[in-house]
């Protein structure tokens, strides 16, 4: 039953009780509206609707229902690349929409969100986060949580040109100086740059050498096995999302000698400052947190520059 009462303030509150399907506790909806026609009509549709969706969701916010749904219906067989792309979308999402609720999204909102996006960013690119949100939408239309796709006929800007696939790439000469640079000058005061020479070395991707532990880096066979991943977007280890992605490569001994060098220094602060590296993380730096995805891209376009290189490509490429 929905009940109405007029507020000291003048303003409308209308309430809506309701069974919350996760504990079968009875709970209830308040909103405040200016007029009494608002706070009916408020009301009448969710009493409408309580039958046709779980109102405990209706308070769900944009990015919690978004990080819901690509780990309900996204990550099945899906690549290491691609789960990266719908957590960098939900980094877009949540610093663009803070805590704001899915139901209160509107389309000059989103459109605006698209606008300051696709200033800096490429027409595919843009276009792909758009069809992720947008894929995100239709399941929330069925499930009744919202009723209209704020995406539809949005327009999609684009600020910068779309790179040809050779930009994406270095030429073997530019890359063995990406290479030598990082090699002398990573150490453990600069594990974002220690991270990126690691990465060159061993062809892994950010979350993959993000979640590298000690224990998996064998000194004596030269090898670094890849068994986890570290998701950008709850900061937590995470399992990998293929069998392929668990391996065991080999690496230089170079960089190994290294690892070595890392681990002896990384060791004896944590051990001075009385510091528990918790899960071993290799890339751990003095300030005691893991190099973000952010600073290890600063870091790469900074070293890139250092170097005179002039194609440019992203840490995740």
């Amino acid at each position: 039953m929905a009940s109405i009462i007029k507020l000291k303030s003048g303003k409308w509150q209308a309430r809506v009780s309701y069974k919350n399907s996760s504990d079968g506790k009875f709970k209830q909806k308040t909103n405040n509206f200016n007029t009494k026609i608002q706070a009916n009509e408020w009301s009448r549709k969710l009493e409408l609707g309580k039958d046709r969706t779980d109102l405990s969701k209706r308070d769900i916010s944009f990015i919690d229902y978004f990080i819901n749904w690509y780990e309900t219906f996204r990550v099945t067989d899906v690549s290491i690349g691609t789960m990266n792309r719908y957590e960098n979308t939900g980094n877009l999402i949540e610093e663009f929409f803070k805590d704001e609720c899915l139901i209160d999204v509107t389309k000059s909102e989103y459109q605006q969100f698209i606008n300051e996006y696709g200033q800096k960013h490429a027409k595919a690119t843009v276009t792909r986060v758009n069809s992720y949100i947008r894929a995100m939408c239709l399941e929330a239309i069925d499930e009744q949580i919202i009723y209209k796709d704020f995406t539809r006929n949005v327009r999609l800007i684009a600020g910068k040109p779309t790179r040809a696939s050779q930009e994406k790439y270095l030429e073997k000469k530019d890359f063995e100086t990406l290479i030598e640079y990082a090699k002398k000058h990573a150490n453990f005061k600069n594990t974002s740059l220690f991270e990126i020479y690691f990465v060159c070395e061993s062809g892994a991707r950010y979350e993959e050498s993000a979640a590298l532990t000690w224990d998996c880096v064998n000194f004596d066979d030269n090898t670094v096995t890849f068994d986890k991943a570290y998701s950008i977007q709850t900061k937590k280890l995470k399992s990998t999302k293929t069998k392929s992605s668990y391996r065991t490569i080999k690496i230089s001994e170079s960089i190994i000698i290294r690892l070595a060098e890392l681990k002896k220094e990384q060791t004896e602060y944590f051990e001075r400052i009385k510091y528990v590296n918790k899960h071993n993380f290799v890339f751990r730096n003095s300030h005691r947190e893991l190099p973000s995805n952010t600073a290890c891209n600063k870091m790469l376009k900074e070293t890139l520059d250092k170097c005179k290189i002039k194609n440019k490509l992203d840490f995740m490429t």
